[in-house]
């Protein structure tokens, strides 16, 4: 979320934009930048500023939120005042965030609720204790994060009980507002007891005193990061917290500086795809991965292995097996293991499903006019096919995909920019389920319950069924094609053929074919262990060729040939020390 201030008089950037002209600019320039949502404020909340009239507020903002939200682009209206607010909702705004959760008006929660249950809006409670009081003498708490949850708890209770729908509701602890660094600090650092309350989380740590206070102790030259074109000597540290912040689940941050902060969360997101890789790789004993030495090919009138015709193995040569530690990532390994006691319904790989159904959200997709105008309701259904055993096993959010992070990403996604067809707004919520870890395809159904057609009718709507790129056999549908699957263990071996998946080491057990296992009246090679057994397991997903012994890699296919090549999947997935006990919208 993109701070975009309409004042004279904010702490960090008043005056900058406080005409209507530069307002839209910077409104189209932090969109561009990676903004998801421009809030837009035209009051000052810092410590001691002069309050402004709604008619002086709505002066400063409503021609900015018209024409930002009739570029398409997802305005939120930062205001404390119900006139405000409604005024800015009947121009486009699709967010209502009130730092005081609805506490300083009364009406408000009224405004709010109309606004949810006519075009969707979403109201964002903040927690606050008044108008900020520069010498924070409400900061007197005795657990700063159990009193700031009650009293969000109780703000949202209050919302929904004058008629804001449940799924409408966010909440923003407020940091900065009546609350010391070291309070601020104490509810980032135990923000899973917020999301405990069911509502996703905004945070706005952006240049405020706590991020100060946290670099009081650098010399000079090292605070003064970023303070020069343009930008603020807290804007580093700012883009840090937002991203440590959305890591431990927060639903969106609230920032000056756009691209440190879109930066910092693609680090993140890439971090983390590579500390869940890291969690999924066996020690070297493993029996996923094969030592290397395991690769040698015992002489053939080894006991232990079958006579090299019945074992259809490469030369020992052949085998150039990297160390396990290079090859045994979270891709490379069989995320869904077959288990001959486990048929499946495309008789493949066992998978288990997320569904998140019936997501409603007002959008304006449409070909006609007054459906871009007017907006209307979209439904959504979403289905992902993940591995959910080690999340399961070890009771562990992170290796699974968060529901409610789901649904705030499908929400995001179809409340972007308009467009023409369903068709296009399903593909968008689809890409946007495949950049979840772990997620190998995705189903996703978009309805459309009041289209403008003149027959009578219940629905309207397009279903898509997408594979992620480096997905293996857990999919909806037909499988995905050789070069877009998830190579097995097997492919990292370069320029000779490649051992066994990781998958064929059950010990003297044959698992089950996999989708394409049409081996006509020939022998597939058996994996490592079962040749160890004396066993021959049955043809890999991709052991098509008639009468020749195929090595089980996906990519196999060809006839009567025994090499495969190595598959290398894409990874997918952004002025001084003031006393700002809070920071100026």
């Amino acid at each position: 979320m993109g701070v975009l201030n309409v004042t004279p008089d904010s702490f960090s950037d008043g005056g900058r934009f406080d005409t209507a002209e530069r307002a839209i600019a910077r409104g189209i320039e932090l969109v561009a930048q990676g903004a998801d949502v421009v809030d837009v404020g035209g009051e000052s909340t810092r410590p001691g500023a002069q309050p402004v009239s709604e008619r002086e507020e709505q002066r400063r903002v409503i021609c900015v939120v018209e024409e930002l939200a009739g570029r398409g682009i997802a305005v939120s209206i930062d205001t404390i005042h119900a006139g405000t607010a409604a005024a800015a909702v009947a121009a486009g705004a699709r967010y209502i965030n009130d730092v005081s959760g609805g506490a300083h008006d009364p009406e408000m929660l009224r405004v709010a609720a109309d606004a949810s249950r006519a075009r969707g809006v979403r109201f964002i409670a903040g927690h606050w204790r008044g108008v900020p009081d520069p010498a924070q003498r409400r900061s007197d708490y005795d657990d700063v994060v159990v009193e700031v949850r009650d009293a969000l708890e109780t703000r949202a209770a209050a919302a929904r009980a004058a008629g804001v729908d449940l799924a409408h509701i966010l909440l923003d602890p407020g940091l900065g507002f009546d609350k010391t660094g070291d309070q601020s600090w104490s509810l980032l650092a135990r923000l899973d007891e917020l999301l405990a309350l069911g509502y996703p989380v905004l945070i706005g740590a952006s240049r405020k005193r706590m991020i100060a206070d946290a670099l009081v102790d650098l010399p000079v030259p090292a605070r003064a990061v970023g303070s020069t074109a343009g930008g603020h000597e807290r804007d580093l540290a700012t883009s840090v917290t937002s991203a440590l912040a959305a890591r431990a689940g927060a639903w969106g941050v609230r920032v000056h500086d756009v691209p440190g902060t879109v930066q910092a969360l693609a680090v993140a997101r890439r971090f983390q795809r590579g500390t869940h890789r890291l969690s999924a790789t066996p020690a070297p004993s493993s029996s996923a991965m094969p030592a290397p030495s395991s690769c040698a090919m015992p002489a053939p009138s080894s006991s232990a292995m079958p006579a090299p015709s019945s074992c259809a193995m490469p030369a020992p040569s052949s085998c150039a097996m990297p160390a396990p530690s290079s090859c045994a990532t979270k891709e490379s390994q069989d995320p869904c293991p077959a288990d001959a006691a486990t048929p499946t319904a495309h008789g493949g790989l066992p998978c288990d499903r997320i569904t998140l159904t019936g997501v409603e959200i007002f959008a304006h997709h449409g070909v006609f006019d007054f459906e871009r105008e007017r907006g209307q309701r979209f439904v959504i259904d979403v289905a992902v096919e993940v591995d959910l055993r080690g999340a399961a096993a070890g009771d562990e959010l992170a290796r699974t995909v968060h529901y409610g992070e789901l649904a705030a990403a499908v929400v995001a996604a179809v409340e972007r920019d308009p467009v023409d067809l369903i068709e296009t707004v399903a593909e968008r919520v689809a890409a946007v389920a495949l950049e979840f870890d772990g997620v190998r395809s995705a189903e996703v159904t978009v309805h459309k319950p009041d289209a403008p057609i003149e027959a009578a009718f219940s629905d309207v709507s397009v279903t898509v069924v997408r594979h992620a790129r480096t997905a293996g056999s857990c999919a909806v549908g037909d499988p995905p094609s050789a070069s877009a699957s998830r190579p097995s263990s097997s492919s990292c071996a370069e320029g000779g053929a490649s051992p066994p998946s990781s998958s064929s080491c059950a010990e003297g057990g044959a698992s089950p074919p996999s989708l394409s296992s049409c081996a006509e009246g020939g022998a597939s090679p058996p994996s490592l262990s079962s040749c160890a057994e004396g066993g021959a397991s049955p043809p890999s997903l991709s052991s098509c060729a008639e009468g020749g012994a195929s090595l089980p890699s996906l990519s196999s296919c060809a006839e009567g040939g025994a090499r495969s090549r190595r598959i290398h999947p894409d990874e997918t997935p952004s002025p001084g020390d003031i006393d700002d006990t809070e920071e100026a919208r």
